[in-house]
């Protein structure tokens, strides 16, 4: 754990009860590095805004005139460091790790209740309409008017969902259209958690819409979710053979991880089947024939009128 003597040297200031004194070192080295591209350094500063909360509350609440007295005191609010964000579904820091990132922030914080929602003490599911709450309130909070608690929050809400899969599914959609990370899904200079978070508001929306039963692939996105069968029903293989295949060939392209809910033997039943083509870009066609093949045709035809008219003609 970062000492408090550690927490005091990264912020660059002598310890001090005085949290204003606190924040405002702890704004000025957040200037000097880009959270999106360090993130270790960004983890670094939080924590040490942390512990040096955490000793200033002690240093206050004590008769202790010494402010050094606390310098080697190790802070209870340690924000661990190896914990980078989710480049896919399958997250690399377990639950106490992702717990102790969301619940780094004061008591006072909305955005620690935030994490409270997300990450409960007991190890239980989170109760969704609580964390609905909670972020709600976080957005509405009159600290979000100021830049840098925006900024910072936004980075913070972006891990803090991401590493909070599956349960922050219940929010994401509501904080991507706040932020309008959207914009920034394809963007050349991606923020990683922040794109992920996109995608999987992307995801989350094909996943609805192939819900409904008025979708042109719903009936295969049913399908496919069932367990494979030992022989494949001759109705289903003239019925679904096009539509399961355009339907692979889409989430592949855009949205890969929703093959997760198929069952991988089913889908490899298909394969033979309904083989899922590559998106590219095909010329316009009529009843599956490209216009080029049209011309072809009318070109024929016209050459045989011609032929029958020269054989009538002699």
């Amino acid at each position: 754990m970062m000492q408090a003597k550690a927490a005091w040297r990264s912020l660059g200031i002598e310890p001090t009860p005085d949290k204003k004194t606190i924040r405002r070192a702890y704004a000025a080295k957040l200037k000097t590095i880009d959270p999106d591209r360090d993130i270790d350094g960004f983890l670094k500063l939080r924590s040490a805004l942390a512990g040096a909360e955490a000793a200033a509350d002690r240093m206050a609440d004590s008769t202790i005139d010494d402010a050094t007295e606390w310098a080697d005191e190790p802070s209870s609010f340690e924000m661990p460091i190896d914990n980078p964000p989710v480049g896919a579904m399958d997250r690399s820091a377990d639950t106490a790790s992702d717990r102790d990132v969301a619940l780094a922030e004061p008591e006072d914080d909305p955005r620690r209740r935030v994490g409270e929602a997300l990450f409960p003490e007991d190890g239980s599911s989170p109760d969704q309409q609580r964390l609905r709450d909670a972020v709600a309130a976080l957005l509405a909070d009159d600290r979000m008017a100021q830049i840098d608690y925006a900024a910072e929050t936004e980075d913070w809400l972006a891990h803090v969902l991401a590493h909070g899969q599956p349960a922050s599914d219940a929010v994401i959609p509501a904080v991507v259209e706040h932020f309008g990370w959207m914009a920034e899904r394809d963007a050349a200079r991606q923020r990683p958690a922040i794109g992920y978070v996109a995608q999987r508001a992307d995801d989350l929306d094909c996943i609805a819409s192939l819900r409904d039963p008025g979708h042109r692939w719903h009936e295969p996105f049913v399908v496919l979710q069932r367990r494979a069968p030992k022989a494949m029903l001759l109705d289903h293989r003239i019925r679904l053979k096009a539509p399961i295949a355009q339907l692979l060939a889409s989430i592949r392209y855009h949205n890969p991880a929703v093959e997760s809910l198929f069952d991988a033997d089913h889908v490899a039943m298909w394969a033979d089947v309904a083989p899922v083509d590559d998106l590219r870009e095909r010329p316009p066609s009529v009843g599956g024939v490209s216009w080029f093949g049209w011309m072809w045709i009318a070109w024929l035809v016209l050459l045989l009128i011609r032929v029958a008219a020269m054989a009538v003609g002699s």
